[in-house]
């Protein structure tokens, strides 16, 4: 009989440290799920501050443009040119400009869209740090477009959507204007691009 009170008193006491285990358990899963939800948001709400600053930034959205272009293009359209000789040594940093012209209506816009394609591919197969490929069309359908200051601006934003955080100088340009309520000069603008392409990897 005394027996039986102690393996009974044993498998109580040894119920109770697995409770104890398993509440101590849950609280550590549960405090690590509120810590990851934490992060989670604070990431999410960084990202929104990011995509609120750079929408400011510019807010004109070039991948549309570029996807109405590649609309255009038609099967081994610009092939020519993606496999000339002023292709490659412009790749190969050999030139430094590339210049395409033609009258309007000639295809310009749809050879550079086959351009970019080409530059993306060899910018996704490049081993790490990955090279960006960052473009602007000047569409003379739409005069916000042909400016200097919508073109430094696009440049501005897609090159600070290359890094993890955005660029202190950046931030600096939308605190400025929050505080003053002006918009950067086109010198700012422009003295701000030539810092981040000057910016070490």
């Amino acid at each position: 009989m005394n027996e039986y009170r102690a393996l009974s008193r044993e498998i109580q006491q040894d119920t109770r440290k697995i409770q104890e285990d398993f509440q101590s358990l849950t609280l550590i899963r549960n405090g690590q799920f509120f810590y990851f939800f934490r992060q989670s948001l604070e990431l999410t709400r960084t990202a929104g501050e990011q995509n609120k600053v750079l929408d400011w930034l510019s807010p004109i959205d070039v991948s549309e443009r570029h996807r109405a272009a590649r609309a255009k293009h038609e099967p081994t359209t610009g092939d020519w040119l993606v496999e000339s000789t002023e292709m490659k040594m412009w790749l190969a940093n050999s030139m430094e400009f590339m210049w395409i012209h033609g009258i309007p209506g000639a295809g310009k816009t749809v050879l550079c869209s086959t351009i970019i394609e080409n530059v993306q591919k060899i910018c996704r197969k490049h081993a790490e740090p990955k090279p960006a490929c960052i473009y602007y069309y000047f569409d003379f359908g739409e005069r916000e477009r042909q400016t200097m200051v919508s073109f430094v601006r696009s440049i501005l934003a897609q090159l600070s959507r290359q890094y993890d955080t955005l660029p202190a100088d950046v931030q600096e340009l939308y605190q400025n204007r929050s505080k003053r309520g002006q918009e950067p000069t086109t010198d700012q603008l422009v003295e701000t691009l030539f810092t981040l392409l000057k910016r070490p990897e």
